[in-house]
């Protein structure tokens, strides 16, 4: 992996995975596919060779990768002392959940890696190659990240809650999300919100949609 003058890093897994460009301001999204790295102990050595600042080449670890990934995420100053991002796991749908998502929110999917262009190539069987390794939805002004894991449990103890700003939107997003999933809560109107109900999407994740809206005249 090496860092070129345009400020991208270019890598490959295995040879024939091709080169794989990540643009320099999408590189502090990979410091949060850390988490991942805890499953491989000791660190295992891949085929890829970095090439470091003083010029010399060697063997890139998940440590390095690391390494290189976190000083350049840090460089990326924010106002916030902390910023809390939810990280979503699948069991082999986050392609398929994501694409959804950005779809219905108006999103961009910023970064998406499978098995096959990553590190962990060859610690995964081969109809695992396309799954995805690390994925980065940007939408509604939060940065949703996410992944497949072979052991992901099913989803629980929390939900995503999704503001909308009328009740045609709550309506639209509600069905997009429910259309193959579970109604928890019908969409209905409460006593604060015009619009609110809760749903199972197909992929195990739990949403609460709720209209932002002023309550309407009629006294919904």
């Amino acid at each position: 992996m090496t860092l070129d003058p345009d400020g991208a890093t270019t890598g490959a897994c295995g040879a024939d995975a091709g080169a794989l460009r990540i643009p320099k301001t999408e590189l502090n999204a990979l410091e949060c596919a850390s988490n991942h790295f805890s499953r491989f102990s000791p660190p295992r050595t891949f085929s890829e060779p970095v090439v470091r600042a003083g010029g010399a080449a060697d063997f890139l670890t998940l440590t390095d990768l690391v390494d290189t990934i976190s000083p350049l995420s840090t460089a990326q100053e924010t106002t916030d002392m902390v910023r809390i991002n939810p990280s979503l796991m699948f069991s082999g749908a986050c392609g398929d959940a994501f694409r959804r998502y950005a779809s219905l929110f108006g999103g961009e999917i910023v970064l998406m890696l499978t098995y096959g262009e990553s590190p962990a190539k060859s610690q995964v069987p081969d109809d695992w190659h396309e799954k995805v390794w690390f994925a980065r939805l940007r939408a509604g002004g939060l940065d949703i990240t996410g992944g497949d894991l072979a052991s992901s449990e099913t989803p629980s103890g929390f939900s995503m809650v999704i503001g909308v700003a009328n009740a045609t939107e709550a309506d639209r997003v509600f069905a997009g999300l429910a259309d193959g999933g579970e109604v928890l809560m019908p969409l209905q109107a409460t006593h604060w919100s015009p619009r609110y109900g809760v749903v199972r999407d197909p992929f195990g994740i739990r949403w609460e949609i709720n209209c932002d809206a002023e309550r309407v005249a009629e006294g919904l």
